[in-house]
């Protein structure tokens, strides 16, 4: 896709996309995704590969996964994919604030790729799929999956500037944050800090912030504020301004969330 002068425009391409949420457990997903570009969510998250095949891309790895597997996102992770298979067919789970400290404690790093299709993975996703599963029980079909993964307290070594830029970006979630301002906040060129925060963190600065705001107002949303009151309170000019950030990393409009959400019967 390209916009004025050529320009290409970097966005998530999906045939279907499905949202429902359960206050203090998920946020889920469903749908069949053609690409996925690189992207970041707030809040970590726990894939399974429904129907297909897809090739997974992170920091961590570059890596096929296939119907019954599971992989895992860290929060803040960039990540990206593409079907390799037409039809392709994913469920996302993105715990609650109240859910994940509750199985996880202090959200340590996940370092392990995926898990493959196993009597494990196919109990998370029975319990999940399960109208009348309690959260106690899908709370422990979390962490049995989890008690599968390595972890590490410590998140991948970074230079200290792109630390610094993340930090920044991430004290201020409803507010963009232009590269020139946050090299001379830091005392670095402009042009330094975008090559080495692209190289280092998996997209320029000011496209990683735009996606902390979509994270910002998902969170909103989620909360129950509409969707114009969710765009102003994360930073975006107006809600065209939202649906616009939303569509790249979620290959839907932001009304497809809210719809899911009022639709939900167990919310």
């Amino acid at each position: 896709m390209t916009g004025r002068a050529g320009r290409i425009l970097l966005m998530t391409t999906v045939a279907d996309l499905d949202f429902s949420y359960r206050r203090s457990e998920f946020l889920h997903a469903r749908g069949s995704a053609l690409r996925f570009d690189p992207h970041v969510h707030a809040f970590p998250s726990v894939v399974v590969v429904r129907r297909g095949a897809a090739e997974v891309r992170t920091r961590r790895h570059a890596l096929v996964v296939q119907s019954g597997d599971v992989f895992f996102v860290n929060a803040y992770e960039v990540h990206s994919g593409s079907s390799l298979e037409s039809g392709t067919l994913f469920e996302t789970y993105y715990p609650s604030q109240v859910l994940w400290p509750r199985t996880w404690g202090r959200s340590p790093t996940i370092t392990t790729d995926v898990i493959r299709h196993s009597r494990e993975t196919a109990r998370w996703t029975s319990a999940m799929s399960s109208s009348t599963a309690t959260p106690g029980v899908k709370t422990q079909a979390l962490r049995a999956l989890l008690s599968l993964c390595e972890t590490s307290r410590r998140p991948h070594a970074m230079p200290p500037l792109t630390v610094d830029a993340l930090d920044r970006i991430h004290r201020s979630p409803t507010e963009l944050t232009s590269p020139s301002r946050l090299a001379t906040e830091l005392r670095t060129g402009t042009s330094r800090l975008i090559r080495e925060f692209h190289a280092r963190a998996g997209m320029p600065p000011q496209r990683y912030s735009r996606q902390v705001l979509v994270s910002s107002a998902l969170s909103l949303v989620l909360d129950g504020q509409t969707l114009a009151d969710a765009a102003a309170g994360a930073g975006f000019a107006d809600q065209a301004h939202l649906t616009r950030e939303f569509k790249k990393v979620f290959g839907v409009p932001p009304g497809v969330l809210a719809r899911g959400i009022r639709a939900d019967p167990h919310r």
